[in-house]
């Protein structure tokens, strides 16, 4: 009797266990899709930078400019220098912000940059179309006087 008991037990774990393992991967496999953003048929639109900044409004127009609302997010005021849109992440296309803009911490201010192909030359978009590249923000900390570079990416439709 012991022994038939025995044999029900291990069949039920082997159940079990097999049907984990299959869960599991099935799981495992749903975030991989989910992380490539096959579900997201309209295309993914973002805009990712490091710490020190937030991207609070982007639109890509179709005439290659970007309106970018930035917001600081340092601990010190900073000027800002140069902002770049970019295919590569080479920057030869920096657009200086003149007059070099000002901003205290957690504020921020609405940039228009002009956003260049893997040609190099700016990019002229059909609404619609999508565009990925790289955004870099040059600024000066103003209470150490020393210059920072932040860069992160952007993937966006044309409006």
């Amino acid at each position: 009797m012991e022994s038939r008991r025995n044999v029900k037990l291990q069949s039920a774990m082997e159940y079990l266990t097999t049907y984990a393992w299959a869960i599991l991967i099935l799981v495992i496999v749903l975030g991989a899709l989910f992380y490539m953003h096959l579900f997201s048929p309209q295309g993914v639109q973002e805009c990712l930078l490091p710490a020190n900044f937030n991207c609070l409004e982007y639109n890509l127009y179709q005439n290659g400019t970007l309106l970018l609302n930035l917001q600081q997010a340092t601990p010190y005021q900073i000027n800002i220098t140069s902002v770049g849109c970019e295919y590569t992440e080479s920057f030869s296309k920096m657009q200086a912000a003149v007059p070099q803009v000002s901003m205290q911490i957690q504020s921020n201010h609405t940039f228009f940059v002009q956003c260049y192909g893997q040609n190099g030359s700016a990019i002229v978009l059909s609404p619609g179309d999508e565009y990925t590249g790289y955004i870099e923000v040059n600024y000066t900390d103003l209470q150490t006087g020393f210059p920072h570079t932040s860069a992160g990416r952007i993937m966006t439709k044309a409006v």
